[in-house]
């Protein structure tokens, strides 16, 4: 499953948000750049299976990671389940997950009672050897939402979203 939610926080804005089942997605809050590239790698190194991943920066000190491989609802709740135990997500973030039975990350920006919040901004994708991006089936559904909820930014995903002007590691 996987799809586009629309929720509404109240009567001046909407947050719209990507949901899957079926591969992973990471909301890493407080960590900043450094510390979020590294805790995605450390994934990777351990699921290798997970394939290429996509770092997002979704606010101040907080990012996005989407991962790109199908894997199952399964897997992704024991690796969820990992992360929370190692303190690097939230545990409230895994109950969460576990009763909704999917994964979430925000797409659009929003006005708060403290400034903007601009939608998740593409900051680096990690392509193993060879992998085609070709394949990146999960990640361009996610990027494919974020484009239909922030069309300034069309411009910036054509057809393969310019996944080249990333700054892409290999």
């Amino acid at each position: 499953m996987t799809s586009c939610i629309l929720s509404a926080l109240n009567d001046s804005f909407v947050v719209t948000g990507y949901s899957t089942n079926w591969h992973l997605l990471l909301d890493l809050d407080h960590t900043g750049y450094c510390i979020a590239k590294k805790i995605a790698a450390m994934v990777y190194k351990n699921y290798p299976f997970l394939g290429t991943y996509l770092i997002l920066h979704s606010s101040r000190d907080n990012f996005h990671v989407v991962y790109d491989r199908k894997i199952g609802w399964n897997r992704i709740l024991k690796i969820v389940s990992t992360l929370a135990q190692l303190h690097l997500l939230n545990a409230d973030y895994m109950r969460i997950r576990k009763f909704r039975g999917d994964l979430t990350l925000r797409t659009n920006g929003y006005l708060t009672s403290t400034g903007i919040k601009f939608p998740p901004m593409p900051l680096l994708l990690y392509i193993p050897k060879h992998y085609s991006t070709k394949k990146c089936s999960g990640i361009l559904c996610y990027l494919e939402v974020l484009r239909a909820f922030n069309p300034y930014w069309s411009q910036l995903f054509r057809r393969y979203y310019c996944l080249s002007l990333l700054k892409v590691c290999k």
